[in-house]
């Protein structure tokens, strides 16, 4: 039997502009009782008390502002609010580290990465924060399963940038130069960003996509498409080795790709498939992952070609 609840909705806040607000993505904290919301036109990011139980948000607690900011030379400002521009802040991502009471957000528009901590019930302490070169956008990121690394996705110049986490205040140093999630025959163009990035369940490997902003209509039979870089993690240095960039066929905008969960099939360890979506091309493929070698499989094992613009995926 399947029983549904309904959840009321929830103001995520934040500054309303002519884009509304953008709650761009909402983690939960690893005891389970809060969750927060980054709203990436709104300037905020927001956090409520959480009931696991009822699955019912609670008491809003305070909000981080970023309001007010004003751009610098060497950041991306044209256009408006509503294209990948850095006119004001753009907090785009919220996340807890696995073993210490710290959380990262980063924020496109500011060009930093900010850094928090937490305790028990919720509240945040402004801990420091990490500028990352101007015009960069910092947009997503991943840590290893073991805590040890951290891996900041620039968007505006589709790279990555790798630090090393101090675990005993979640503190980071930066591990080598920014790394290109582009091929190496393409030349980068602010028509290609990084969008999602994920490291798998061993630590081993990372998938970042590149997401092309090129009208989807112009797409030719030629045309590489978006790719999804994949990189191996050495285990000493945490630094990363781009083995493959595997190409998404006909695909426009990769917004998202997830790994398959654990345990999910009968392979060794698990995450064997990879599901990625082409935004603006209204396309869906699943990859073969190697778990040993962390390569995907181009022959897709399955495209479908009619979800309209895929945005997340979630494994069930």
């Amino acid at each position: 039997m399947i029983t549904r609840w309904l959840i009321p909705l929830v103001d995520s806040g934040g500054y309303q502009t002519v884009n509304g607000v953008a709650a761009a993505h909402c983690a939960f904290f690893p005891n389970g009782k809060t969750a927060g919301v980054a709203n990436y036109f709104g300037q905020t990011a927001s956090f409520f008390a959480f009931n696991a139980t009822s699955g019912m948000f609670g008491e809003q607690l305070p909000t981080l502002d970023y309001y007010g900011y004003v751009p610098r030379d060497g950041q991306n400002t044209a256009g408006d609010e509503g294209s990948t521009t850095q006119l004001t802040a753009h907090p785009h991502m919220i996340v807890t580290h696995p073993w210490i009471n710290t959380l990262y957000i980063p924020d496109l528009g500011q060009d930093t990465l900010h850094v928090y901590n937490f305790d028990d019930a919720g509240a945040l302490t402004n801990f420091t924060h990490y500028d990352q070169p101007l015009g960069t956008g910092p947009r997503h990121l991943a840590i290893t399963p073991s805590g040890r690394y951290l891996y900041l996705a620039h968007e505006i110049t589709a790279e990555i940038r790798a630090y090393e986490v101090d675990l005993s205040d979640g503190t980071l140093t930066q591990i080598q130069d920014d790394i290109s999630i582009l091929p190496d025959n393409i030349t980068h163009s602010f028509a290609l960003s990084a969008a999602e990035i994920h490291v798998s369940n061993d630590g081993r490997f990372l998938y970042a996509s590149n997401r092309n902003l090129t009208d989807a209509s112009l797409i030719e039979p030629t045309d590489p498409s978006d790719t999804i870089a994949v990189f191996s993690i050495d285990p000493v240095s945490g630094c990363l080795i781009k083995i493959q960039s595997a190409m998404m066929p006909g695909a426009r905008q990769i917004r998202s790709i997830e790994l398959s969960p654990p345990g999910y099939t009968s392979g060794a360890g698990g995450q064997d498939f990879l599901v990625a979506g082409g935004l603006t091309s209204n396309s869906t493929a699943i990859f073969k992952r190697d778990s040993a070698t962390g390569l995907l499989n181009l022959s897709t094992v399955l495209h479908h070609p009619e979800l309209m613009q895929p945005s997340s995926y979630v494994w069930l």
